[in-house]
């Protein structure tokens, strides 16, 4: 959802350039416990650019504390 999120404020639409890429690697550490019931907010921001591939950098706060829940990066090839 971050990353549709993402795509859509930067390029408008989920769609654009979307249908080309693919998702090479994940990875998420956590860091504290989150409950069914807490509301949690993604930040998403782009931390390289290579000649055919890019990262994602993540973090997982929990809305009300502001404590970090979990972060993580992820890697799209195109």
């Amino acid at each position: 959802m971050a990353r549709d999120g993402y795509w859509i404020h930067v390029f408008g639409s989920e769609r654009q350039l979307r249908d080309d890429i693919i998702l090479a690697r994940a990875e998420l550490d956590y860091r504290a416990q989150a409950a069914q019931d807490h509301d949690l907010n993604v930040a998403i921001r782009v931390s390289r650019i290579g000649n055919s591939s890019f990262e994602f950098r993540y973090e997982v706060i929990q809305q009300d504390t502001d404590i970090l829940v979990a972060e993580g990066s992820s890697v799209q090839v195109m």
